[in-house]
């Protein structure tokens, strides 16, 4: 039987999270929180390798978790923006590795700024797969971060930009 939920990061520590370029800075832990006592800030900021995004990557060992989740069910991440300034959308990567992934996106226009948002994805319904895409049995990479209208874009600062749980729902849990 499918479990209603299941929690794939609780973001309570910065242990094994990077910047996925050096456009991503300062990776912090900040008591700016809704589930357990912490969750993990960082920076976008301006540098060489002219990347539009600000994010986060962690290597994972989510293997065979995903075999009782259905495309119709969700991965959902709670993010918090302090603004929305230049900002175009959150987005959430699961794959192999940095060549082989599936990419979800949450509209800026439906983010407020200031306030925790849940973004929720279609597990069905990305909006890139890359390379071969993903493997649901053998999901080792998580990318989390919001995608800027431009590289020159920056938002830092303390809890500029904050993630918590990352999640799956089911559908009819939802």
């Amino acid at each position: 039987m499918q479990n209603d939920y299941l929690i794939l990061e609780t973001m309570e520590s910065v242990t094994g999270w990077s910047a996925l370029s050096n456009e991503t800075a300062s990776i912090v832990s900040s008591t700016n929180h809704v589930t357990g006592a912490a969750a993990v800030s960082f920076d976008k900021v301006a540098a060489s390798d002219n990347v539009a995004a600000g994010a986060i990557v962690k290597t994972v060992a989510y293997d065979n978790i995903f075999q009782e989740w259905r495309p119709q069910d969700y991965i959902n991440w709670l993010f918090y923006l302090s603004v929305k300034t230049d900002t175009a959308d959150a987005f959430i990567r699961l794959g192999t590795d940095a060549s082989n992934y599936n990419e979800w996106r949450y509209a800026d226009a439906s983010v407020t700024a200031a306030r925790w948002n849940i973004c929720q994805a279609r597990l069905g319904a990305c909006i890139a797969s890359v390379g071969n895409g993903w493997d649901p049995k053998n999901v080792d990479y998580l990318v989390v971060g919001i995608i800027f209208d431009g590289v020159d874009s920056l938002l830092a600062g303390t809890d500029g930009m904050v993630v918590d749980s990352i999640y799956l729902s089911s559908a009819w849990s939802s």
